[in-house]
């Protein structure tokens, strides 16, 4: 088992982008990542996702438009920058601006570049093992 915990929260609408991105960080077992469609099985959801948070060393946000409607998304960005945990948000399609002012400090990196995140997460897991 790896020891890197990746939260990755999303929209519900942008799903199949959100799996394409867990397969990359999943890739050789480096990186775990916490994601609703695997880690929530049998259990209350506002329950399982602070575990999942508690557990993460870090959190990615795929930032859509519709991510930016959703009171879920925004919680469990608010509950990671309460703990300290590290966010990144992946910008896709959503310009600096459109964000939310309590998220404006943290690091951005536009869904072009989500390549050089996955590669960045990676490397920070093989350092920790």
């Amino acid at each position: 088992m790896t020891s890197r915990v990746i939260f990755l929260s999303y929209a519900s609408e942008d799903r199949w982008v959100a799996e394409q991105l867990r397969r990359r960080l999943s890739e050789g077992d480096v990186c775990t990542v916490w994601w609703d469609i695997e880690d929530m099985a049998g259990q209350r959801v506002q329950t399982s996702i602070r575990a999942g948070i508690a557990a993460a060393h870090e959190m990615v946000v795929l930032v859509t438009r519709e991510a930016l409607t959703k009171d879920w998304v925004r919680h469990e960005v608010a509950m990671a920058d309460y703990r300290d945990i590290p966010v990144t948000l992946l910008l896709y399609s959503v310009r600096a601006q459109d964000l939310p002012d309590p998220w404006l400090g943290m690091e951005r990196v536009d869904i072009r570049d989500a390549d050089r995140y996955v590669e960045q997460a990676r490397e920070r897991a093989r350092g920790e093992s």
